[in-house]
């Protein structure tokens, strides 16, 4: 919170400064963007909306969790979550609609290494048969997990996956929890249902998300699958329904390659729809489910769920012991549910004891540098 979020939205004021072929903020946005990064630099009072009216459910959440502290003594998932959601409030994003992240993400496809590893996901389409089905089933939900480092909201981790040799084949060693085979087994028996995605960041990561999309509906493991985005823009990267449109028209674009023109053509053919849902956006948790939603991701064979926020909202964002089963943890989800997440918190469960033990000698910040992820699901038969 001291440097971090600062440099963020410093950094998304100077991108919105330069020349683009899309739309940038105005100027007064980009200096208004200026002073509440100061604010939480400074460790300002943590600041009510403008027009409280407009977004009754964050005020109140404001009046509960922000009002009269700071953005240094709030509790982390709230601050990290109302400092987004001022962004579009000093910004102007309910007057001109101007999503003040699309700089930042366009950046990021401009560049080739997203497409370069996303070549590589969609090359497996022609390689796959009756034998290999599983296996590059479970190489795709591998790529899909690391391509979570892609989080704009992490700059460091993220660059951790650019340039030329940039590369999602990762050592298992860095999987600390693996319940592919589990996942893969639940899916070869609930194949006349659909599959939910609860996706996080756009970029490199929705672009490993839909060659895994693809994959399950093309080989038949589901009949269809729903994409469940952010309402609004939030958290730099986050993926919107305009997002995800926009990233399967770039796919289809005339200088990528065959594979990955192929990809756009299927996907734009067989993905349903995406389901956005103001709970994305909120300050809420999983034992919060809306009744609307739940009902929603009740009918789903299997969850895929993306991301350290959202796994975060598995566990209240609570300090449960690491070696707390996930069962235990989030007993709560109306459906099966695995979680893909390279870990950017503290919050963990499902790990070893030993596990822990040698992590938290050989590298303390094991938790939230981004180097390690799990893939953890509850299955329910």
């Amino acid at each position: 919170m001291t440097t971090r979020l600062p440099n963020l939205l410093n950094d998304m004021a100077d991108q919105n400064s330069k020349p683009h072929p899309h739309k940038t903020l105005p100027a007064d946005a980009i200096a208004a963007l200026r002073t509440l990064a100061a604010n939480v630099g400074a460790n300002g009072a943590i600041p009510a909306l403008s027009d409280p009216s407009s977004d009754p459910t964050w005020h109140t959440d404001w009046k509960l969790h922000g009002e009269g502290r700071t953005w240094h003594n709030a509790a982390w998932f709230f601050a990290e979550a109302y400092l987004f959601r001022l962004v579009l409030d000093v910004t102007g994003y309910a007057v001109h609609g101007i999503d003040p992240y699309h700089c930042q993400k366009m950046a990021e496809l401009d560049d080739p290494t997203p497409w370069r590893l996303l070549e590589s996901a969609a090359a497996l389409h022609d390689t796959i048969d009756d034998t290999t089905a599983d296996e590059s089933l479970g190489v795709l939900l591998k790529l899909s997990l690391w391509g979570n480092k892609a989080d704009g909201a992490y700059k460091q981790v993220k660059d951790s996956i650019r340039g030329t040799h940039a590369t999602l084949d990762i050592d298992d060693a860095y999987l600390l929890a693996d319940d592919s085979a589990a996942v893969i087994q639940h899916l070869a028996t609930h194949k006349s249902k659909p599959v939910h995605f609860i996706n996080d960041n756009c970029g490199t990561e929705i672009l490993l998300d839909l060659a895994l999309a693809d994959h399950l509906l093309t080989h038949k493991w589901t009949p269809s699958i729903v994409l469940h985005t952010k309402a609004a823009p939030t958290y730099i990267s986050d993926a919107t329904p305009h997002d995800v449109l926009e990233t399967i028209h770039l796919m289809g674009h005339p200088s990528r390659s065959p594979h990955v023109r192929a990809l756009a053509a299927r996907l734009q053919a067989h993905v349903d729809r995406t389901f956005s849902h103001l709970f994305w956006n909120q300050y809420r948790f999983y034992f919060e489910l809306p009744a609307d939603l739940s009902a929603v991701l009740a009918t789903a064979g299997l969850v895929i769920s993306k991301g350290d926020a959202n796994y975060r909202r598995f566990l209240g964002d609570r300090l449960w012991p690491a070696t707390t089963p996930l069962r235990a943890a989030a007993p709560f989800f109306p459906t099966s549910f695995v979680t893909l997440r390279t870990m950017k918190s503290d919050p963990v469960v499902g790990v070893a004891p030993e596990v822990e033990a040698n992590l938290n000698e050989e590298d303390p910040k094991w938790r939230i540098n981004g180097k390690r992820g799990v893939i953890q699901a509850v299955l329910k038969h």
